[in-house]
């Protein structure tokens, strides 16, 4: 992980899967484990400063995964952030400790356990 000062922090899913853990639902352990390249995986960025305007702060984004080490993952940001000082395919360096949800890649096995959404049910 780099020492620079960032413009955002990344939230601590453990904890608040700790401190709320009725409305706080984070990925299983051996979910967290199988992520690979490729997978997507959301992560919850704190800003430094609120927005003036509308006093948020955070922002649930999507980033793709790019290497995986013991924990430590680096991935390029998918979403286009609207408060966060960040681009769309920046890199972004994360723990497992910071991922709040995980969509494997299209054509892993593990995608096969989310649930449908209306569209594919009625089809």
């Amino acid at each position: 992980m780099t020492s620079t000062k960032l413009p955002y922090t990344l939230v601590d899913g453990i904890a608040q899967n700790a401190k709320y853990p009725d409305t706080f639902e984070i990925p299983d352990p051996h979910q967290i484990e199988a992520i690979r390249p490729g997978d997507h995986v959301k992560l919850i960025f704190q800003a430094a400063d609120p927005d003036p305007e509308t006093g948020c702060s955070g922002e649930r984004m999507w980033v793709e995964v790019t290497t995986a080490t013991d924990g430590l993952y680096t991935g390029t940001l998918a979403n286009m952030p609207l408060l966060i000082p960040l681009e769309h395919g920046e890199t972004v360096e994360f723990t497992s400790a910071n991922i709040v949800s995980v969509r494997p890649a299209q054509g892993d096995a593990m995608i096969a356990e989310f649930p449908k959404g209306p569209k594919e049910r009625s089809a």
